[in-house]
């Protein structure tokens, strides 16, 4: 790998030196032979179609051959048109441009990542040719736009990337007034990868947003708010779990931030485009689609009000889902839906998280090595999505796990003022629940109640907490002694942020009335701390 990246850095500056001294003349001088490559590289399909019966071998070099030479023959005229920048438009014709169309649709995904930088390295040339005018450029973007659209939307995260650097160029080379035209087809795919699971495209695509929409991201949106839930919607159920997962987070991103008048007409489809992502075998695309709904039901609680007997069950569902993340999630969409206004669901979601405390005593017993089995396997995430109610290739919740995400609504609940009477009355429950260690993944659970009890405390206020904290006293010190390092350290900090809350004599003294065989680990927890 090092070596061929070594050989391609010498090819290209071996070429751009050449370039540089004779000027386009190298390109004019080998046009015919290259555009002769090119052209017969884009003939692979029906060259490898012929071969039937062949084997893999053959096939598979009728294939690859080919594209080796195309992709060469690309990045050669990508290296000259780099190093004459400018000098080079004039030479950027019709048949040029008609090849790179071809190659930008290449079925090998090298071919499509090199023509794609190609595409970008043109649309310099042509912009730096073109000071008062960008008649060319614009027809240049014309010809290709389909093709830097279905880039921007490539299965490969290379190829998608070299076609972000495209649009980049393009657009920015634009002035405003000849970009709008391109702004409906580009704009949407360019603000999915804002989100996209690819570090490199997620990155690069966040910065070309802020180049080329400048304060505007809003307004641009909203312009074309028909686009953009158009492809927003067909990519919540793209073969690509990193597609639809980008998609759930952009739906909740319009929930949030464009103005509601604006997205008032497109919730119905927004949401039934969420709902399909609920049912993913994927946890990340659950999760997403969970987070968005809430978002949705939250910013158009009266649009959504007939939505939410299908919704409800649903967070319901994902708030004991095997995945922490996914449990985490659903717990902040229903307090979501519980702050909103001519919304009375929050009894429901309340006895929801008391009986879901309250089941911990139906936890079975079993082997540590089980739990740790299912626990991994959930882990893995999932590639296709079937739309099935039951993912059957994920083991069944357990009742800790339901429980655990009761913690984390509690947590979230804690946060809405007309619900923090009834979180305290469920506290008693909670802490009965802390006291059930019958089960192995009891550590797992009492490490989300250490995370979370803080902050249950601090949105309900230090006066309606305190009559309560004694009660957790004994699971925090048993959580604090254990013999794993997460659940310990967990409880490490929960003392120290009670004690930061509550103030340390308060504690101090609680702990001493309470449970004096305790008052030694919390001196030391204390001592630590400050260290």
């Amino acid at each position: 790998m090092a070596s061929a990246k070594a050989d391609l850095k010498f090819k290209r500056e071996l070429i751009g030196a050449v370039a540089q001294k004779e000027g386009p003349q190298v390109y004019e001088d080998s046009k015919s032979q290259l555009l002769s490559i090119i052209k017969s590289g884009l003939e692979i399909k029906e060259s490898v179609d012929e071969i039937e019966g062949g084997t893999a071998e053959q096939i598979l070099r009728a294939d690859m051959t080919p594209s080796i030479s195309l992709e060469v023959a690309l990045r050669t005229v990508q290296w000259v048109s780099e190093a004459c920048r400018g000098r080079m438009a004039p030479l950027v014709d019709e048949d040029l441009v008609l090849l790179l169309e071809g190659a930008l649709g290449h079925r090998s995904h090298a071919s499509r990542e090199a023509a794609f930088y190609l595409a970008a390295s043109l649309a310099t040339s042509l912009a730096e040719a073109e000071k008062n005018s960008h008649d060319g450029l614009v027809c240049f973007g014309d010809m290709l736009l389909e093709r830097l659209a279905a880039g921007l939307a490539d299965e490969w995260s290379p190829v998608r990337l070299a076609a972000s650097v495209a649009v980049r160029k393009f657009l920015c080379a634009l002035p405003d007034k000849s970009r709008k035209q391109f702004y409906p087809i580009l704009l949407p795919r360019m603000c999915l990868n804002r989100y996209y699971e690819a570090e490199g495209v997620r990155i690069y695509s966040q910065e070309t947003w802020r180049q080329v929409t400048g304060a505007l991201g809003k307004d641009l949106v909203t312009q074309n708010m028909t686009h953009v839930v158009d492809f927003y919607c067909k990519s919540a159920i793209a073969d690509c779990h990193s597609m639809r997962e980008a998609a759930c987070s952009c739906i909740s991103e319009v929930a949030t931030k464009i103005p509601a008048e604006a997205v008032r007409p497109f919730v119905p489809r927004l949401l039934d485009a969420l709902l399909v992502g609920f049912n993913d075998d994927n946890w990340l695309v659950r999760d997403a689609a969970c987070l968005a709904c809430g978002n949705m039901a939250a910013s158009f609680p009266s649009l959504c009000k007939s939505s939410l007997p299908t919704l409800l069950p649903l967070f319901y569902r994902n708030l004991q889902d095997v995945i922490p993340t996914v449990r985490a999630g659903a717990a902040s969409a229903l307090a979501g839906v519980a702050r909103a206004p001519d919304v009375n669901v929050l009894k429901q979601i309340l006895d929801q998280a008391h009986q879901g405390l309250r089941g911990l005593e139906k936890q079975p017993k079993e082997k540590q090595n089980e739990n740790k089995q299912g626990v991994m396997s959930s882990m893995t995430p999932r590639m296709s999505r079937t739309g099935s109610m039951d993912h059957k290739i994920c083991r069944p919740s357990q009742p800790w796990e339901l429980a655990d995400g009761c913690v984390m609504l509690l947590m979230e609940l804690s946060r809405v003022q007309k619900a923090t009477t009834a979180v305290a009355d469920i506290l008693p429950t909670l802490a009965q629940a802390c006291r059930l260690r019958h089960f192995s993944a009891h550590l797992n659970f009492l490490e989300t109640v250490c995370r979370n009890l803080p902050k249950i405390a601090k949105g309900l206020g230090r006066k309606i907490f305190k009559p309560h904290m004694d009660a957790f006293f004994d699971p925090i010190f048993y959580s604090l002694e254990s013999e794993n390092s997460f659940t310990s350290s967990a409880a490490s900090q929960c003392l120290n942020q009670l004690s930061s809350l509550i103030g340390p004599d308060i504690l101090r003294g609680r702990v001493e009335a309470s449970c004096p065989q305790n008052l030694k680990h919390l001196d030391a927890n204390l001592f630590i701390a400050a260290y």
